[in-house]
């Protein structure tokens, strides 16, 4: 992917936790891609409330956009991000089509997560959503790993503002998730998955839809 955009003139730039990328209603001048850090994409409410719709780690672009931001992008810890001008990417991609189209994977691949976030907020019990959600981080590369542990850059609040829960709920559906065997905490962010549910590390999300499903259908 950085071959792609080497012939656009980039720079790197560094946010410390919490610091603002760019804001919803921000003119879209630039787009960017993780080179280290987390960002999170989010929603803000009126009255101070927010729905985080994403979390990006190493390599994944985002801010590709035209007009006005529907959305923010934050610093979750500190990030470093490279930087390009729209104006430069539009001019790159009118002489390499390989370069819109990859815009257009990218920007497809963010609907499709989008989409996916949705359907397991709105159906998946509070307890399956962080299940869903800790599964999904198995195969992420971005994140730290030591001792055959993740390392989480994002605080408890992110996760329930990810996950549509409160933070208590969230709290217990992790203490569920522990006595069940499926996790286990390491210090203040770091977890490891293991025992019984093993298996959901090779599972799709999909799949982890017909489980809660038929976990529902027992309980009915």
């Amino acid at each position: 992917m950085g071959d792609l955009f080497s012939d656009a003139p980039g720079w790197l730039a560094t946010y410390q936790p919490g610091q603002i990328i760019f804001d919803e209603g921000d003119h879209a001048s630039h787009m960017y891609r993780v080179e280290s850090g987390c960002v999170r994409l989010q929603v803000n409410g009126v009255d101070g409330e927010r729905q985080i719709i994403s979390f990006l780690f190493k390599g994944e672009l985002f801010g590709y956009a035209v007009g006005n931001r529907q959305i923010a992008a934050e610093a979750v810890n500190e990030t470093v991000v490279r930087c390009w001008s729209i104006s430069s990417i539009l001019a790159l991609g009118t002489r390499r089509p390989e370069v819109a189209i990859e815009l257009v994977r990218v920007a497809d691949r963010h609907f499709g997560n989008v989409a996916q976030h949705l359907q397991r907020v709105a159906r998946l019990t509070a307890t399956d959503r962080v299940r869903w959600f800790f599964s999904g981080l198995v195969s992420c590369d971005g994140l730290q790993r030591r001792d055959g542990h993740l390392d989480l850059p994002m605080r408890r609040r992110d996760i329930a503002d990810y996950l549509g829960l409160t933070p208590e709920t969230l709290s217990r559906s992790i203490l569920e998730l522990e006595d069940d065997g499926f996790l286990e905490r390491k210090g203040r962010k770091g977890f490891s998955l293991h025992g019984p549910s093993l298996e959901l590390k090779v599972k799709s999300l999909d799949e982890l839809k017909v489980v809660s499903r038929e976990r529902q259908d027992v309980m009915g």
